[in-house]
This record gives C-alpha cells, structure tokens and sequence, in this order.
C-alpha cells in the first residue's frame, strides 16, 4: 500500500516523508569534536554537580537543599505549637457542633436523640424470604430481626438484605474461659473453689439477664439487641439485669413514658414505668455492664 511516505521494509508501516532519512537514535547528538553523547551525559554536562556561593565556597545542590531544609530547634518547637493549638481548636469545634445539634434534638422535642453510631453493615441476603421464614430457618425469633433492622412493621414482611444477628451473652466468654480452666489447669484444691464460685456467680447472672430478655448482636459488634422473655416487661427491669447506665435506652430507642410534674410547676419525661417494645430494643455494645463500671 502506498502513500505520501515512503513505504518501511516489513510492509505494514508507512513512514512519513518528513521522517525520511532520520536516524532513529533520537535521543543522541554529536559533541562539538565529533563524538556521539549519550542522554545522561549531556544531562550531567548541563547541570554540574558542582556550585559556588558568594562567599567562594563550593557545594552541591543536594547539599544546598539540605541546608534549606534544616530547622532551628526554636522554629520546630514554635511549629509543634501552632499545631497542637490548630488540632485543639478543631476538636473544640466539633465537640460544639455535636452538643448544640443534640440539643437542638431534644427541643425539638424527639424521643429518639440523635444517634452517633453508625448502623451496622447487612450481612444477610434473604431472598424474599418473610421474617418469620429467615428466623425459623436460622434458629433465632423474628423480634431480633425486626429490632435490628429499621423499617421491618410485621413478621410477615418480606427482606432482602438484612443484619441478621445472632446469640450472644455478657458474660459467655468469662463463663467458657472458666470452665475451660477448672477442666485444663493443674489446681490447687483452693484455687479449683476458687474458680468453681466466680463459674457460679457468672452463671446466676447469666441466668437473671435471660429470664427478662433474650439478647443478640450484630456482626459488627456495634449494637446488642435484647428481646423480651414476656410482654409488658418493665424497660427498668432489662436495664438493671444487663447493668445499662440511665438514659441510653431511652437515647437510641422509642418508648413510651408518661408526663410528671417535679412539684415546683415544670414537668417532665418519666420512663420509669415504660414497657419494653414487643420487638425489643438495641443498646450500643459498651453500654451492656457499663453501669457496674467506676
């Protein structure tokens, strides 16, 4: 195939007219006496290692960078500062945005505050599977599900993707770790009694927390979900069996409360007497035994 160019020796590329005649080894000039020069040595001609400052002193430009960059101690302790002061001002910052917007939240009257954790991730494709379907299927109830996912109104609702949490207990690692050691470790007769009543202890309020709520937690581990044993069981009865602190039941769930008056004309919010939900209610993970803490 021909065209303006002239046609190249393995008859696939046509070379251009105005690169007729040019040695490909572009990347070389030759030297005023004649000689070829490589790339990197007219690289290193044009930029010699070698400098003078004003007061006749020779160095190199690496050595003038360096010279640039180094700091007094005086000038690195006065950055250190204007930076610490900097992050300060920031988290000073932040922390007033986040207590003016909760109580903005708690004018405005919600019984839901605004809630800082962020949801956890769906860890379960249910097909279309209803609620009660995917909790018999799975072995856990169908409250757990509802309660650990927004949106959910009846059992019989079909899901998709989901968090779908699973059993947990308090006080199941402590309890398994002590079994294993009175079963493993060699033991003294006192240290075997020993560990024999922390087992006991645990044990009985393993069992206190499960006659009033049945608990599960997320794969995230952000939140743990208690679901009532029976109806109408007091919220102040799941809060002191599984030691949550006052308020963060009422902060990250919607419960029911009645108005009462403090005796001097002001009234306000008592959840004393509030019912659990049917569905239950989910309680952020460091919360759970968090009332037992100093």
């Amino acid at each position: 195939m021909e065209t303006n160019g002239v046609k190249a020796h393995n008859d696939n590329i046509d070379i251009p007219e105005f690169m007729k005649g040019r040695n490909v080894k572009l990347a070389q000039r030759p030297s005023e006496g004649g000689d070829i020069v490589d790339f990197k040595t007219r690289q290193h001609l044009a930029k010699p290692s070698t400098k003078v400052s004003s007061d006749g002193d020779y160095y190199t430009p690496s050595q003038e960078r360096t010279q640039r960059r180094r700091k007094s101690p005086e000038q690195i302790k006065k950055e250190k500062r204007a930076q610490a002061a900097k992050r300060k001002k920031a988290d000073a910052r932040k922390n007033f945005m986040f207590g003016t917007l909760a109580a903005i939240a708690l004018i405005a009257g919600g019984n839901k505050v605004i809630d800082n954790i962020n949801s956890p991730h769906a860890n379960f494709n249910a097909q279309g599977h209803s609620v009660v379907e995917v909790a018999d299927f799975m072995g856990i109830e169908p409250e757990a599900i509802m309660v650990a996912n927004d949106g959910i109104e009846t059992p019989e609702q079909p899901v998709y993707d989901i968090v779908l949490p699973e059993r947990y207990s308090p006080y199941g690692e402590e309890i398994a770790e002590l079994e294993y050691r009175i079963e493993n470790d060699k033991l003294t007769q006192s240290e075997r009694e020993e560990l024999q009543a922390q087992l006991e202890e645990l044990q009985t309020k393993q069992s206190e927390q499960e006659k009033v709520a049945t608990a599960y937690i997320d794969s995230d581990g952000k939140f743990v979900y208690l679901v009532p044993t029976e109806d109408n069981t007091p919220v102040e009865d799941i809060k002191d069996a599984y030691d949550i602190p006052d308020e963060v039941v009422k902060y990250y769930n919607d419960i029911d409360y009645f108005w009462n008056s403090d005796g001097e004309g002001e009234g306000y919010r008592d959840y004393r007497s509030a019912r659990t939900p049917e569905e239950g209610i989910k309680v952020p993970y460091d919360k759970i035994g968090a009332d037992t803490e100093e």
